[in-house]
């Protein structure tokens, strides 16, 4: 199998570092079942809501009310809105399509306020507090892409459970040395998919939470 362009995401990427085998079932072969959890469908209620509240006024249902002095304060901040913005980057470091046929990396930011030379991108959170930084990095580097005008950025996860944010903030300038972390896996990637070399990996999800059945490990 060969595929000279390799598109990635942030969890994709994740899935092939924690087991590539996984990743082949998942993402390429396509072979395994997906079941919703609770959570996820909680996560994807909670977005909706707080996009349509950002979008359109739309207000919030009723186990949603307390976030709106919160979201309020987005919706009122100056500068430009775009709600579950695609990000989708070439390997030359240029905005495309989504799907289109140069597509090298893809993500999506729930919430990028645009003004003048400086952006806000923000995700909100519905699960347990965790930073992973390695997001918000690589939503910064794609927005450096999408506008040569965006000089600085601040990035955030907003944890609706806490209702607290964790920020960190970028210059143009930090885009290249984001991109470089990343590309070494990136390239561990590409060989695998022209290879279809995807060995199994043993991780904490292989007792309870890997739908591989034909994994050695899978419920070790």
């Amino acid at each position: 199998m060969t595929n000279k362009n390799v598109a990635w995401s942030h969890s994709a990427l994740n899935t092939f570092r924690t087991c590539p085998k996984k990743y082949w079932h998942e993402k390429i072969k396509k072979d395994v079942p997906f079941t919703e959890s609770d959570a996820s469908r909680y996560g994807k209620e909670v977005h909706k809501a707080f996009e349509l509240y950002i979008a359109k006024g739309t207000k919030l249902p009723f186990g949603l009310k307390q976030y709106t002095p919160y979201l309020e304060k987005f919706k009122t901040a100056k500068g430009q809105k775009l709600v579950e913005q695609r990000i989708a980057v070439t390997r030359e470091f240029l905005p495309t399509g989504y799907f289109d046929k140069d597509v090298w990396f893809r993500g999506q930011a729930d919430l990028i306020i645009l003004h003048g030379a400086h952006a806000v991108v923000v995700d909100w959170k519905t699960g347990k507090y965790k930073n992973d930084f390695d997001q918000l990095d690589l939503m910064a580097a794609g927005v450096f892409c999408l506008d040569p005008d965006i000089q600085t950025i601040d990035a955030m996860f907003w944890w609706t459970q806490g209702r607290e944010h964790t920020m960190k903030s970028y210059n143009r300038e930090d885009a290249k040395d984001i991109w470089g972390r990343f590309i070494p896996i990136v390239k561990r990637l590409e060989l695998a998919v022209s290879t279809t070399d995807f060995p199994a990996t043993t991780n904490g999800l292989c007792k309870k939470w890997c739908a591989v059945k034909s994994c050695p490990y899978q419920g070790a």
